[in-house]
């Protein structure tokens, strides 16, 4: 499950940052799909039928909005239906505008479904558009959803009936378009589909839309099973022939499809559900809050140690610290005495502890050994020697207290009893 959230969470960061080139993309697969169905299906124009004419309508239905691509799709239809029977074109023309201010006029996007729903019909699951309008739109959806069941059964009119239509003459006109009008208003299976499919989108979209745990689940469950229920009652009680194992396999499939469909766009933890309450002056409000499932992706970061550069790095910072340790030494009149001890692991420890105190002692002696250098006087230089003197003994004295060695407190007492200060002498 957890591979699944991180591959959703990929998915929704890849189409965050190419969203309009992916939309493109997804509108140039859906109108050249159904335009090259509309040829296998119809191919009256054999114009119509050339790939290039596919690929350059396909390219113009990608940068223009659903409206567009269904009104491109109704042209190629209507071009084949004139190419049959200019009888069949008037009537499919009258009901394209029918369509169009039921459906497109009221939402835009509407245009989706109404391409969608035959290539559903094409692809032997049809049942699952309503399942998907309903999820994704609202109660307006049962329109184009409709509209694509009738445009589909116009379609199948004219693919059965090309023979007798081709044959039509211009002195029966109006007989043929009776027989048009009458041959699909009493198709009983498109009627029974429209109301069918109606049902279940405004059904699905109002359970999804409940506070309930599991509401798209339950509106997927209860949409299909409701769906499947009309259209065999309807076989029952109308005297259609339809396919009852073909019913089951599509439904079963539809569902399938449904349950992907609700984990990328709804997937939350009902188990860590909110509610709240509060108020102000006018309302009370009750709030339920379901967070939805997410993960981030593990971000690694490798860090490369070297060991030969550390050692090299601590063996310099030992070696300043003992140069330090003997600067602070205190200086006589003879020679100078070097450390010869080796200094051990918790003495150059203690010493590092201690380096930030020492430091700030011999600044303060180095800035007073040079504001006495300064003075005109001999006298005055023989005062801040002594005066030097007396600061280093005692900043000696508070290094020897601060470590913790007993080989340097011998060393460091050794060289003060060799050497006498100046005030001695």
């Amino acid at each position: 499950m957890t591979k699944l959230l991180e591959i959703k969470e990929w998915l929704k960061g890849f189409y965050g940052r190419f969203d309009v080139y992916l939309q493109a993309v997804w509108k140039f697969i859906l109108s050249a799909g159904a335009i090259t169905v509309l040829n296998q299906n119809l191919g009256f124009m054999e114009q119509l039928k050339s790939q290039m004419v596919v690929l350059i309508l396909g390219l113009i239905c990608s940068i223009l909005p659903y409206g567009g691509m269904a009104f491109i799709c109704a042209a190629v239809t209507l071009a084949h239906f004139y190419a049959l029977s200019i009888e069949l074109a008037g009537v499919a023309l009258f009901a394209f505008l029918l369509m169009y201010l039921f459906c497109l006029r009221f939402e835009n996007k509407a245009g989706y479904a109404l391409i969608l729903t035959p290539l559903l019909f094409w692809m032997k699951i049809p049942y699952l558009a309503p399942i998907l309008v309903g999820l994704t739109g609202g109660i307006i959806g049962a329109l184009p959803v409709g509209c694509g069941v009738a445009a589909y059964f116009v379609i199948s009119y004219a693919k059965e009936n090309a023979p007798s239509l081709s044959s039509s003459t211009v002195d029966n006109m109006l007989g043929t378009i009776r027989i048009i009008i009458d041959g699909l208003l009493g198709n009983k299976v498109m009627l029974l589909t429209i109301v069918a499919f109606a049902v279940t989108v405004i059904l699905v979209h109002l359970i999804k839309s409940l506070s309930v745990d599991y509401a798209w689940l339950i509106a997927i469950g209860v949409g299909t099973v409701v769906d499947l229920l009309i259209l065999m009652a309807g076989n029952f009680t109308m005297d259609i022939e339809v396919k009852t194992t073909g019913m089951i396999v599509g439904s079963l499939i539809t569902i399938l499809i449904a349950l992907v469909i609700q984990f990328f766009l709804f997937s939350v933890d009902y188990s860590r559900t909110e509610r709240v309450q509060f108020e102000d002056e006018e309302y009370v409000y009750y709030v339920k809050a379901v967070p939805k499932m997410r993960v981030t992706s593990p971000e690694v970061n490798v860090k490369r140690i070297n060991a030969q550069k550390s050692q090299r790095v601590r063996n310099l910072s030992d070696r300043e610290l003992l140069e330090e340790e003997e600067e602070d030494l205190p200086r006589g009149s003879g020679r100078q005495t070097s450390v010869a001890a080796p200094r051990s692991k918790s003495a150059m420890t203690d010493g590092r502890a201690s380096l930030a105190a020492r430091n700030s002692a011999a600044l303060g002696g180095r800035t007073s050994q040079s504001t006495a250098r300064t003075a005109p006087s001999s006298a005055a230089r023989s005062s801040s020697a002594r005066n030097n003197s007396a600061a280093r003994n005692g900043e000696t004295a508070r290094n020897i207290a601060s470590r913790s060695t007993p080989s340097n407190i011998t060393n460091i007492q050794d060289r003060i009893v060799q050497k006498p200060s100046t005030r001695d002498k």
